[in-house]
């Protein structure tokens, strides 16, 4: 489970890369949600996805002190990018372990995330060639690419 610190620091990490990489990012104030939306498009994204019994997701994104606006998407966004941060980790124990039944669902669920809204509008193409090399090596048995994500964008 994602403790209080590492779900902070995941949070800004991802609040940072999803700020960054928004191309096209509304600036006369269009399209931008408040945090109750974003709490709900979170909570929404979270309930329709799978994840792994090791590593749920939290129940909610971390508030900030001050009122802010977001870019439309970004609580899904939020939720996508901690679903695949919970299957790089499941990928990462199954194959360390040698559990090869929980590392074929792990890795049949990370070869799904090039379709969410996080990888495919969010991210940018530098992010999802990473990504794609990491699938690449952890098909091959290689685990360095997604332990590199999970240490880089995953809290560690």
């Amino acid at each position: 489970m994602f403790s209080n610190i590492r779900l902070r620091a995941v949070a800004c990490i991802m609040a940072a890369t999803l700020c960054l990489t928004s191309c096209g990012a509304p600036t006369n104030g269009e399209g931008l949600v408040d945090q109750d939306t974003v709490d709900q498009e979170y909570k929404s994204t979270i309930s329709s996805l799978s994840f792994p019994a090791l590593y749920p997701p939290p129940s909610e994104l971390p508030r900030p002190a001050e009122k802010s606006l977001y870019g439309q998407g970004y609580g899904t966004g939020m939720a996508e990018r901690m679903w695949i941060c919970s299957w790089e980790r499941e990928w990462l124990d199954a194959s360390s372990g040698r559990d090869e039944s929980r590392e074929t669902v792990a890795l049949k669920n990370l070869e799904a995330a090039p379709e969410t809204l996080f990888m495919s509008k969010q991210l940018d193409d530098a992010g999802r060639r990473l990504y794609a090399d990491y699938l690449t090596k952890a098909r091959l048995g290689d685990p360095s690419g997604i332990q590199q994500d999970v240490e880089q964008n995953c809290g560690g």
